[in-house]
């Protein structure tokens, strides 16, 4: 009867032989379920993660400073009013008396102002005065209505629409940056759901293992204590299989515990909803060990060239510094521009027949002419450029040093992908040998060769093959997670696009 019934435990805790997972274990007590496969957890982690909806809003707000920058070039509308009074005593002609001047009047303008890149300023203003003088008894009221146009174009400094442009392109670089963090954030979250994922997996195997193992040790027990009754055992020998028995009830307890902790890190991942500690967590399908045939290194190497995120970003922080080197260099030429002024003005009594006058021939006015300035000391200039060019230089060589880097996390990672898998298949042996290896103390201790603590001890080291098998099965998936992470191709691998940046669904629906 002990016999048959090893046999069937044995059946039943070799479930890592087939290489899949199975989801119908002993539940814990929860209102409610969340039936998921690793694919499923790592899309809801990427769509309902508080930590990357933080990181989608940092990427909304660069959004607002290419539109700060380019506001530099939007038009202006500036609108003045003004009301005066003047009350003197003034000399007129060649009158030695001084006469009482009463003086009031209003101005009115109303202009529209353009910057362009190339270092142009234009500007049309269109203005009204009144003026109401008195002296001597005499009054005289008069109505001035003027159009003028201004023409400035920077001649050196600020001529280069490169120049003037630099700063929206480095926001728009900002941006892009922010998109690449964004997506560097996603990956790590991807990765760390996978391989949580696989944690939860590892410690429920275990605990199913565990329990199977205890089943075990109390079925063993009983009989133990059935020989005694009938004289076949020694009483003394009950005392291992008690001890053996109290040693993996505790283990039990340490392996639901290790459970609950790796569902609650999980769900902390994947946001289910509001309530999140409430949910557990099952297999929706049981899951197989792929056999995946990595490509060449040099191949794995290019690719992570092309899409870390990390390099993309120092490349990134590389045109910007370059952009400020441009920027910096045109402060050290002197500011010269060329303006050119041209205005109508008409006059009359009546604000109408001013405005009229403005159609009429003569008066008006014309201005050109060249405005210079040059600092004495340009101290301020080229400790800019100095600063923007060591900062170009720091990244070109950290740019250097991150593609060291990357390459040693790819080189690294494909030999943990490479030891994982010949881990397996030494567990795999490792079992098959302690199945055997209990069988043949099974058949001992039914013979009378061997003590029940020899059967209890093949168990044990039945139970740790298999453990260590269970193990290296979740080493070699989350290994070939941190590759894919490490090479940058995670997300692609997830059929990801950069999306990322929408505006996430909510995790409380």
């Amino acid at each position: 009867m002990f016999k048959q019934s090893l046999r069937l435990a044995l059946l039943s805790l070799h479930c890592w032989g087939s290489l899949i997972w199975a989801a119908g274990a002993q539940e814990l007590q929860q209102p409610r379920e969340l039936a998921l496969t690793p694919t499923e957890a790592v899309l809801m982690a990427l769509e309902r993660n508080r930590a990357l909806q933080v990181e989608r809003l940092i990427l909304k707000t660069t959004e607002t400073a290419v539109k700060e920058q380019l506001g530099a070039f939007d038009p202006q509308l500036v609108g003045r009013a003004e009301q005066n009074a003047e009350t003197a005593q003034r000399q007129l002609g060649a009158q030695p008396n001084f006469f009482d001047i009463f003086s009031d009047g209003q101005s009115y303008s109303l202009g529209l102002e353009q910057n362009f890149a190339s270092g142009t300023t234009v500007a049309l203003e269109a203005s009204a005065v009144y003026s109401n003088r008195s002296f001597n008894n005499n009054t005289v009221t008069q109505q001035i209505s003027r159009l003028g146009l201004s023409f400035t174009q920077a001649l050196l400094q600020g001529r280069n629409p490169e120049v003037n442009l630099a700063q929206v392109r480095q926001a728009e670089l900002a941006q892009t940056l922010a998109a690449y963090n964004l997506r560097g954030f996603a990956e790590a979250l991807a990765a760390d759901t996978e391989i949580a994922f696989w944690d939860y997996l590892l410690a429920r195997q275990r605990l199913n293992l565990t329990e199977a193992s205890a089943r075990l040790a109390r079925q063993q027990l009983e009989e133990a204590r059935q020989r005694v009754a009938v004289g076949r055992l020694a009483e003394i020998d009950l005392v291992a299989l008690e001890a053996e028995l109290a040693l993996r009830e505790q283990e039990l307890v340490l392996a639901q515990g290790q459970l609950e902790k790796q569902n609650l890190s999980l769900l902390r991942l994947l946001n289910p909803g509001s309530d999140w500690a409430s949910y557990r967590l099952r297999l929706a399908q049981p899951v197989g060990i792929p056999v995946v045939q990595l490509d060449s290194l040099e191949t794995h190497l290019e690719a992570a060239r092309k899409f870390r995120p990390e390099l993309q970003q120092t490349r990134l922080e590389i045109q910007r510094q370059t952009l400020e080197v441009v920027r910096t260099r045109d402060g050290l030429m002197p500011r010269l521009d060329l303006f050119v002024l041209l205005g109508k003005t008409g006059y009359a009594q009546q604000f109408t027949d001013s405005v009229g006058a403005l159609f009429a021939e003569g008066a008006y006015d014309f201005a050109w002419g060249i405005e210079l300035s040059y600092p004495l000391g340009l101290r301020t200039a080229e400790a800019g450029l100095e600063r923007a060019r060591l900062s170009k230089a720091q990244q070109e060589e950290a740019l250097h040093n991150l593609e060291q880097l990357v390459e040693l996390d790819v080189r690294q990672a494909y030999l943990d992908v490479r030891i994982a898998r010949e881990q397996i298949q030494t567990s795999q042996a490792s079992v098959r040998l302690q199945a055997a290896k209990l069988t043949a103390e099974t058949q001992r201790y039914e013979v009378g060769r061997n003590t029940a603590f020899g059967v209890a001890q093949a168990q044990r080291d039945l139970l740790s093959a298999q453990l260590l098998q269970a193990q290296a099965l979740t080493e070699y998936m989350q290994n070939l997670t941190r590759f894919y992470r490490l090479e940058g191709t995670l997300l692609q691998r997830y059929g990801v696009s950069t999306l990322l940046a929408e505006t996430p669904a909510s995790a409380d629906n």
